[in-house]
């Protein structure tokens, strides 16, 4: 699979910035778009053996538990991924965006389910965080 990142809820102007450095490191961006939300992660990674679902209607449940910015990396290799995350922290793009990385368990699941964990841990991991 080659490398690529998808955006969700990423402004306009942050998303330019990010494919054009992410394509000088020949990654691919893809906006994620509402309407996407309910097929798979794998899917939209591009990864091979996933194809577009059918889905009847976009579940407004799903549309409403969707806040904030998020960034899923696919098939980086781990020097991609060092680079990506320095140039994020140096260029203070998308410092409030929730990362999150593809993986072998969650490429099955719906990009929306994946929203909601990743959504989940984060708040966990701020909760920990603030109770030292």
């Amino acid at each position: 699979m080659k490398p690529k990142v998808l955006l969700y809820q990423i402004p306009i102007e942050k998303a330019k910035v990010l494919a054009q450095a992410l394509s000088a490191m020949g990654i691919r961006t893809c906006q994620v778009a509402a309407s996407d939300i309910d097929q798979s992660v794998g899917y939209l990674a591009g990864a091979d053996g996933f194809e577009r679902e059918e889905t009847n209607t976009q579940n407004e449940e799903n549309t409403k538990l969707l806040a904030g910015e998020l960034l899923v990396m696919c098939g980086f290799s781990r020097m991609q991924f060092e680079m990506f995350m320095n140039f994020l922290k140096r260029k203070k793009i998308c410092p409030g965006a929730v990362k999150a990385m593809l993986t072998d368990t969650n490429k099955t699941w719906t990009f929306s389910r994946l929203v909601r964990e990743v959504n989940a841990e984060h708040l966990y991991m701020s909760q920990q965080k603030n109770k030292k």
